[in-house]
């Protein structure tokens, strides 16, 4: 398969710094409620987005000075409170080592709950960590499944993970057509390795990119996946998932609760 997905570049910038902050110490501030105190703040009394923010801003060095280990820890107090990003970005740091000692089997525990909320990423590096055996036993099955999901959400290099996947024909039945649809997207979004496996399928990329068209056009081989969850229902399962595993926390004295 030649796994596109190796160590990102500082978690990918930390995920391309999915919040930006401006270039000095303050980080803003937070209002619900009609009151509003500064993100700071907010974080250090437990709000879970407030503690993501922080942990950007160390992970960016934007209105922090750059410090992987503040920023995961932050990304941690995040994700025990419940926010899918901080878990995201808590499992990549525990997976890869980054900022904390690497524990793939504790990372995939905080990424499946960020994939399950719907986290692109997440799933992404999910399927990454089962193709390789990372934290869980190797499960092709499950890679499809986690890179399927990034991949109708756009993460490019789990499009091109999944074709790479079904042109083996490693852990679902080989399938050149379905291999060649996911490559072709890969490769309409810059990934640089998509263009090599669409050749060794038999076309050019780009000069063959009418022909593809064409031909998943008419294709019969395609795979019919269903269709996912909806956001609103992947949210309701993070939200009653955490507060079983909060009743459980509490043992046999909750039981009727």
């Amino acid at each position: 398969l030649g796994l596109a997905a190796g160590v990102p570049q500082v978690f990918f910038i930390w995920l391309l710094a999915l919040m930006l902050f401006p270039p000095n110490d303050s980080l803003g501030e937070v209002c619900k409620a009609g009151t509003c105190i500064s993100i700071t703040k907010a974080a250090e009394r437990g709000d879970a987005e407030a503690q993501f923010a922080v942990g950007m801003a160390y992970a960016t060095g934007r209105g922090r000075p750059r410090d992987d280990a503040a920023a995961i820890e932050w990304f941690g107090r995040a994700a025990r409170g419940g926010d899918s990003k901080g878990q995201t970005n808590y499992g990549m740091g525990l997976y890869y080592g980054i900022g904390i000692a690497a524990n793939r089997g504790e990372a995939v525990k905080w990424l499946l709950k960020a994939a399950e909320a719907g986290d692109k990423n997440a799933q992404s590096l999910l399927g990454v960590a089962n193709y390789e055996g990372g934290g869980v036993p190797v499960n092709y099955v499950e890679s499809e499944k986690w890179w399927r999901q990034a991949a109708a959400q756009g993460v490019v290099v789990a499009q091109r993970n999944l074709g790479a996947l079904y042109y083996e024909g490693r852990g679902v039945p080989k399938n050149d057509d379905e291999a060649l649809k996911w490559l072709k997207s890969a490769a309409e979004f810059g990934n640089s390795d998509a263009p090599e496996l669409i050749a060794k399928l038999g076309f050019r990329w780009p000069d063959d990119k009418t022909k593809l068209d064409e031909l998943l056009a008419s294709s019969t081989k395609l795979v019919q996946a269903r269709e996912a969850p909806s956001a609103k229902m992947l949210a309701w399962r993070a939200k009653n998932r955490a507060k079983a595993e909060a009743l459980m926390a509490k043992g046999v004295d909750a039981f009727d609760e």
